[in-house]
């Protein structure tokens, strides 16, 4: 059930505040895509060289996998991709 309320507050949205949220969020999905890439990166590296474990490292590159994705998924959609 809607109120009054939040109908007046719905007309009342203002066009420049919503792309200015956009912009940020976008800005800040793609600095988690690289910090996540980077992290990934690392941990590639460091399990080559054998200072990480295979047992500890495959849980923390699918996790990480999965954070590139999602928020790679919500920028790409927020810059207007298709799908």
């Amino acid at each position: 059930m809607r109120t009054p309320f939040s109908r007046r507050s719905a007309k009342r949205a203002d066009v420049g505040k919503a792309r200015m949220a956009t912009e940020r969020s976008v800005r800040i999905s793609t600095l988690l895509v690289i910090l996540c890439s980077l992290l990934f990166l690392y941990g590639v590296n460091q399990t080559v060289q054998g200072n990480i474990p295979l047992n500890r490292a495959i849980p923390a590159a699918v996790l990480l996998l999965f954070f590139i994705g999602l928020f790679g998924w919500g920028v790409y959609h927020a810059k207007g991709g298709k799908t």
